[in-house]
């Protein structure tokens, strides 16, 4: 299929769940990118994104849409992240190139510890340190402390158990963002991808024993063509429809 509107026409979404739909601030739809000029995150499905402050609204609203879009159509091809792990970041990185990400080879690599324990938050860090500056994984951190700091029923936090982890483990993305010299989206896209014996919330935070977890994950700089996206940027909001906001929602930074 050549044309990239018939494509993004085709995918299947998957539906959010009732948990979310039952949280106050469901039917909440307005973008969450924050202010031009400030920096910003939000949690985007089973991804936690953050804006520097110098991106523009339309490049925010931009990363929004097309992960949000890669994420929800591999959800509804793969459902099972943790047993289709590679077919379902492939499918995700497939839908984001079509859109206009530059997506290069893709490697993971064993994150786990072989003794003693072992935070996710601590390991998304040194994972983001590898390929972006301290002001970028500052910024992160803060997303991160931003959603520790959420309630359990908060739609931040719902919309962060449901699209991240099962009973073995799961899979989740960190996506810090700032702007080329051109005037583009460059954005560290971190993948990780966790198995544990028993599902528990807030795992992002929790210490886990090295022998009570497996983690897998890895990290690579892409930039998005806008020349590409400008003509496809109608269509992906039109895909995600008005149930776009169930899965999105902003943390203040």
């Amino acid at each position: 299929m050549t044309n990239l509107h018939e494509f993004i026409e085709s995918l299947e979404l998957a539906e959010a769940p009732m948990q979310l739909l039952r949280t106050k601030e469901a039917k909440s739809s307005s973008l969450a990118i924050g202010k031009v000029g400030h920096q910003a995150a939000q949690v985007n499905a089973g991804s936690l994104v953050s804006f520097v402050g110098g991106l523009s609204e339309v490049n925010r609203a931009d990363v929004q849409n097309s992960t949000l879009l890669a994420q929800l159509a591999a959800n509804k091809k793969f459902p099972d992240k943790v047993k289709h792990a590679k077919k379902w970041f492939d499918f995700y990185s497939d839908v984001l190139q079509k859109v206009g990400w530059n997506m290069p080879a893709w490697t993971q690599k064993d994150l786990s510890r072989s003794s003693g324990t072992l935070q996710l938050d601590t390991v998304v860090l040194e994972l983001v340190a590898t390929i972006m500056t301290g002001t970028e994984v500052a910024i992160i951190k803060a997303a991160m402390d931003a959603l520790k700091a959420t309630a359990d029923g908060s739609k931040q936090m719902t919309i962060w158990n449901q699209n991240t982890g099962t009973s073995k483990g799961g899979m989740f993305q960190i996506l810090p963002c700032a702007q080329s010299a051109e005037g583009n989206v460059v954005m560290a896209l971190s993948a990780i991808q966790y198995q544990v014996s028993e599902q528990v919330d807030r795992f992002l935070w929790m210490s886990w024993s090295s022998s009570s977890i497996k983690v897998q994950g890895g990290a690579a700089k892409v930039e998005l063509n806008t020349n590409v996206y400008s003509k496809v940027r109608d269509s992906v909001v039109a895909k995600l429809g008005v149930d776009a906001g169930l899965f999105v929602a902003g943390l203040d930074i």
